[in-house]
């Protein structure tokens, strides 16, 4: 019998049950010669709570805002996820 060995190793004795704050920002200016869709601005903060070295829960909270012949477009997103990495 093969026993599937994971992918990584825990050697420092970690156990999981810890708190990550996570951020991201980005701009991009979406004109060129003939296309002119203006400038997008994007924005994410986020939360992850490790339970264990295998089970992760995210929260976030993301605004986007477009800039296009001077008419602003806002968008707002809430992320919620669950991952097990295996």
């Amino acid at each position: 019998m093969i026993k599937k060995q994971r992918m990584r190793e825990d050697t420092t004795g970690w156990k999981g049950r810890c708190m990550e704050i996570v951020s991201r920002v980005s701009h991009s200016n979406l004109d060129g010669k003939n296309i002119h869709d203006g400038k997008l601005l994007k924005m994410f903060l986020g939360l992850n709570w490790w339970a264990t070295q295998d089970w992760r829960v995210s929260f976030g909270y993301g605004a986007s805002n477009l800039n296009k012949d001077d008419i602003p477009g806002i968008t707002n997103s809430f992320h919620f996820r669950i991952q097990w990495i295996y």
